[in-house]
């Protein structure tokens, strides 16, 4: 039997080639020309080969395969969702960026991981999550930021550090709720060709959920510029994301503010 079309057919081809057959579009020789007219020509060579079984019993088969193929297609759906900010033409099946960031934040029991370039109205852009710690100040929260230095020379740490700290407090932390882990990579403190960036932008919950998105944790890139993301409810991707962090700070490759300058 000749099955390669159904490597490739999806659900409507199915359900088309099974409609032709109840319909007696398509019957006995099965010609390559009826296919053709019904629009399914992919599929001669399959029903061809089975052409010693009943049209009505074929037709069920292949609509049972649909049943499945699309069964399958929303478990899909289900573990990766398409998150969008911005400008966006119809409707379409896409979170906003502020919403699956509050929700992941509302569902945190145990962990949270953020990765981010920039942080600007951080107590705005942060305050679910306030409100989830202060409900549950149990959680772990750790934050990889991008550290910049006005000079960029090694004796200058401790200042950039701590002037970074005393900001992130005063104005991007929400008040009254537990500060978190803060990392940054000291390579993004260098000038010239040899500067680093931590340019990741993501977040994992409960090493189940990761988001990994454009958008940096800033209002402008939540509410009104353009980003692109994509949520999966994935708990081996999600682990593998927040192990690669661990990694780097395992090795000493991003430190933690406020321990070792």
């Amino acid at each position: 039997m000749d099955d390669a079309w159904l490597d490739t057919a999806n659900a409507s081809d199915l359900t088309a080639v099974a409609q032709a057959l109840r319909d007696g579009r398509l019957a006995p020789p099965y010609t390559a020309s009826a296919f053709q007219l019904a629009g399914v020509a992919g599929a001669h060579t399959l029903v061809r080969s089975l052409a010693g079984a009943d049209p009505k019993a074929l037709a069920w088969m292949l609509e049972r395969l649909a049943q499945e193929r699309r069964a399958a297609d929303d478990r899909h759906a289900n573990v990766a969702r398409l998150v969008w900010s911005g400008a966006a033409e119809g409707e379409g099946t896409t979170r906003d960026t502020r919403v699956v960031l509050e929700e992941l934040f509302a569902r945190a029991e145990r962990h949270v991981l953020i990765a981010t370039y920039a942080i600007h109205h951080g107590r705005v852009v942060f305050a679910k999550l306030g409100e989830r710690l202060r409900k549950r100040p149990e959680i772990d929260v750790e934050i990889h930021v991008n550290l910049p230095s006005p000079t960029g020379r090694p004796e200058d740490v401790r200042a950039d550090v701590a002037a970074y700290l005393d900001d992130f407090a005063r104005r991007q932390w929400p008040e009254a709720t537990r500060l978190p882990a803060l990392y940054y990579d000291p390579e993004t403190r260098k000038h010239g060709d040899k500067r680093t960036s931590l340019h990741a932008k993501c977040v994992v919950v409960d090493y189940r959920w990761a988001f990994v998105t454009s958008a940096n944790f800033t209002e402008a890139a939540q509410d009104r510029n353009i980003e692109a993301g994509v949520l999966l409810d994935h708990p081996r991707l999600a682990e593998a994301l927040a192990e690669r962090f661990r990694g780097l700070r395992e090795s000493g490759r991003l430190r933690r503010m406020g321990e070792r300058g």
